[in-house]
């Protein structure tokens, strides 16, 4: 009896659930984690440096090469190419193995003010373009006695086949020199910018007599250098300026909107001339600017902006290319100096700056013993540190989560239901958060609004959040949205966050977090 009762019940269960069109139908509820997120202090600002105290209080360091000088600011090498035409002056016979053509070329580089003595190649070339008018093998020697690699001085030995009649053979050849130590004094030694180099041509020893007459060409050649830059140079280097308008990016991570308060920032300006001259730098203006809100402020430094700064010339550390020995000038602002806190409350996107450089302002004081590396010239680097103790109103932050794989084959069969927000709070500031729907392009197609404020974590006596608070956040969800959201590949999290005590300044320890999780409760139709 017992046995025929319970099948009975069974029998009437699934009676009940039959439709008209006799296919089993229910509805069940389920829940599912959509995504997790676990933002702390690294989070928030991004991919700038922080230092922690012993006590776990954070210090945001913004650390940026603001200027790098580029070597043609100091000086540059043209090119330098000049061609010889020489035709017979009567009738002269050639034998095999005779010189026909030595000529010395003494090549004056045109630097401007710069006296060079001394220069090592990075990159560049020899060119030699010869032809021959000759009926017989002809051979030319390029030669730069004062260009030497490992001490070997450069030399390049061509043979130009015999010209066919009534025409001519033809050869050009690019030579590379980098790395080459180039005496630049000249064939007297006494002179500067002066790159001396021979072509000799003669007639090949295993060739034929030939019989030239009046205008018959002989030499027929075009020689130089191209595209020289020095990876070392020596001399005097001249007065040159230079003068500089720049931006360096110096984001502050991703806090993008509303307005903060800062309770200190020391910035520190570091110039480095790694030039072996004395030099001046002048700074005539920095302003940070933030796009998003179209502010800019100028920095107010007396001791900084439009007063000249000296610096003396860097060292030698042995024979070239051994490694310079840079000097450095250092100018700290902070709070009492300068207006370098109102500049970061601007949460700037970058920072632009006017900066002039002046090369030997007392001329040629090392008797032509200026030098240069030319990867490594002037360098001007900004570090900022403050720590993270402010107010904040109404911050935006913004991030992007990965969202958890859902499946929706069967998509069509889910309902209304309700997206609930777990959010639990260990930074002492309430945030209002919306989340945005990405495609695969990163594009936000859709958004979910939360309806409500997440809490802050409650602060001790020392104004220190020991906790994290709870907050949960139902989010209604309607069925037509549902695909949306099911089709999403990531999360934009936008969250504005206040402090609990606007404008009382609150320190940021490195072990507060904000952990978010979204679950999704809706109701599935099971036909």
């Amino acid at each position: 009896m017992k046995r025929l009762a319970s099948l009975l019940l069974v029998i009437l269960f699934f009676t009940t659930c039959k439709k008209e069109n006799d296919s089993a139908q229910w509805d069940v509820n389920i829940l599912t984690p959509l995504f997790k997120a676990s933002l702390g202090v690294n989070d928030l600002v991004g991919d700038s440096l922080t230092q922690i105290g012993p006590d776990g209080a954070v210090t945001l360091v913004i650390d940026s090469n603001i200027y790098s000088t580029p070597l043609d600011s100091v000086f540059q090498i043209d090119d330098t190419l000049q061609s010889t035409l020489f035709t017979s002056p009567g009738t002269i016979t050639l034998p095999p193995g005779f010189v026909f053509y030595s000529q010395p070329n003494d090549i004056s580089l045109d630097i401007n003010s710069v006296e060079l003595s001394l220069a090592i190649v990075k990159s560049g070339h020899a060119l030699l373009i010869a032809k021959n008018h000759l009926p017989t093998e002809v051979i030319y020697t390029f030669n730069i006695p004062k260009a030497t690699y490992n001490g070997i001085p450069f030399q390049k030995i061509q043979t130009l086949a015999a010209a066919p009649p009534g025409g001519v053979t033809e050869f050009e050849g690019e030579f590379d020199i980098s790395g080459y130590s180039i005496d630049l004094t000249g064939i007297t030694g006494s002179d500067y910018n002066e790159l001396s180099y021979t072509v000799i041509g003669k007639t090949s020893p295993s060739g034929i007599p030939v019989n030239l007459n009046v205008g018959d060409t002989v030499v027929d050649v075009t020689s130089g250098f191209q595209s020289l830059v020095p990876l070392y140079a020596r001399g005097y280097l001249g007065q040159g300026s230079v003068t500089v308008t720049g931006a360096s990016a110096i984001g502050t991570g991703k806090l993008q909107d509303g307005s903060i308060l800062l309770d200190s920032i020391t910035a520190t300006l570091t110039i480095k001339n790694s030039i072996g001259a004395d030099a001046q730098a002048l700074l005539s203006s920095m302003r940070s600017i933030n796009n998003r809100t179209g502010t800019t402020v100028n920095l107010i430094a007396p001791t900084l902006v439009n007063h000249l700064l000296n610096l003396n010339r860097a060292s030698e550390s042995g024979p070239p290319p051994s490694p310079v020995l840079p000097t450095y000038y250092s100018i700290q602002l902070d709070n009492s100096n300068s207006n370098i806190i109102s500049m970061i409350e601007n949460l700037p996107e970058r920072l632009e700056y006017n900066l002039d450089f002046n090369l030997n302002p007392l001329g040629n004081a090392s008797g032509h013993h200026d030098f240069l590396y030319t990867d490594d010239l002037f360098d001007a680097n900004l570090k900022i540190n403050f720590p993270l103790r402010f107010a904040a109103n109404q911050i935006l932050f913004v991030d992007t989560q990965e969202l958890a794989p859902v499946d929706t084959t069967a998509d069509d069969n889910l309902g209304d239901g309700v997206f609930t927000l777990i959010a639990d709070n260990g930074f002492p500031y309430e945030f209002e958060v919306q989340l945005l729907l990405l495609n695969e392009s990163n594009q936000a197609y859709d958004s979910l609004f939360v309806p409500d404020i997440i809490a802050p974590a409650a602060l001790d006596a020392n104004y220190r959040a020991t906790s994290k608070m709870r907050t949960v956040i139902p989010i209604p969800l309607s069925e037509t949205r549902r695909s949306a959201f099911l089709n999403a590949k990531r999360i934009a999290i936008r969250a504005r966050f206040s402090t609990a005590s606007y404008p009382h300044l609150l320190q940021v320890y490195s072990d507060y977090v904000l952990n978010l999780k979204l679950i999704g409760d809706a109701t599935y139709h099971i036909r």
